[in-house]
């Protein structure tokens, strides 16, 4: 009887322990804004050569934005969700009521790797780092 007392309470101590059960965390303000900067960075230059406005992506800088979310990926669980930061004019009146709720500002990782993958897929972009990103989100 006191084993078995003994053992259920080095079980339930070992499943309470940080990192136990591969549990990802969500991620925390730091990390939230290196996963939307890389993302709207990834966004910018696929579309800006997507329309032309620049003749090829900068490679060394879309890696660089490629592996913070592989690696946000490896980190956090892509399912946790987090809010975008909302930014208004202090001066403008912000409006209806409705119109805020219209905007959705909550996201996720897996969100955002999305959006990131849905640039990168296309052939003036980077499919082969579109791949790697589905990989590491577990797509």
């Amino acid at each position: 009887m006191i084993r078995t007392a003994l053992a259920g309470g080095v079980i339930i101590a070992l499943l309470a322990a940080p990192g136990c059960g591969g549990d990802k965390h969500p991620p925390g303000a730091n990390d939230v804004d290196t996963i939307l900067a890389a993302t709207s960075n990834i966004v910018f230059q696929c579309r800006a050569v997507e329309r032309g406005f620049i003749s090829s992506i900068d490679e060394e800088a879309l890696e660089r934005d490629v592996d913070a979310l592989v690696e946000a990926a490896e980190e956090f669980d892509p399912e946790a969700t987090f809010r975008r930061p909302q930014s208004f004019e202090p001066d403008v009146p912000v409006g209806d009521e409705a119109e805020l709720e219209a905007v959705d500002s909550e996201t996720s990782l897996r969100d955002q790797s999305e959006l990131a993958i849905a640039r990168l897929e296309d052939e003036s972009c980077s499919p082969q780092d579109a791949e790697r990103l589905r990989d590491a989100i577990g797509d």
